[in-house]
């Protein structure tokens, strides 16, 4: 993973009353391990939709 400022380390969560599931982006390094974990411990609830160098979808 490239090394980000702190202002590049962000985290969006995208989620309306229109959809069931809500996408979250992020590029901060201690978000992305805590959600990996979830995608490995709940495969069912959680799961990665693309992943960069820098972020990941889930």
């Amino acid at each position: 993973m490239s090394r980000l400022t702190k202002i590049e380390q962000k985290t969006v969560i995208n989620f309306n009353s229109g959809e069931e599931e809500a996408v979250v982006y992020t590029r901060d390094r201690t978000t992305i391990r805590k959600l990996d974990s979830l995608v490995t411990e709940f495969p069912d609830a959680y799961r990665c939709i693309k992943a960069t160098d820098i972020g990941k979808w889930i």
